[in-house]
């Protein structure tokens, strides 16, 4: 259940598969994607983005948290809003710093 497709800079396109938990990679030209995210502690993704930083940001609206991957994938790091409550908005993650 592929929800959200995006691309980088370099063409990557980015798919927020919420039915498998997952988010893969696929290279320009390539025919397979890769797994760079395992979701099993993201409840309900229901976006996502890249910040200028290069991370990975997803929100997790019944979690209210948006936990945010550094371009190696190594490091899974967690944002609270003040209030505790994840609000949508349409924001241009590549303008404004969205995890900072």
């Amino acid at each position: 259940h592929p929800t959200v497709v995006m691309f980088d800079q370099f063409d990557n396109m980015f798919i927020l598969d919420t039915g498998n938990k997952r988010i893969q990679k696929w290279a320009p030209e390539s025919t397979y994607g890769i797994t760079i995210a395992e979701l099993s502690s993201v409840n309900d993704p229901r976006g996502m983005s890249i910040d200028t930083y290069g991370n990975l940001v997803v929100v997790d609206y019944s979690n209210n948290q948006v936990p945010y991957w550094d371009p190696l994938n190594e490091v899974i790091r967690y944002k609270y809003p003040a209030n505790h409550q994840v609000i949508l908005l349409p924001i241009n993650c590549r303008t404004y710093n969205c995890v900072g």
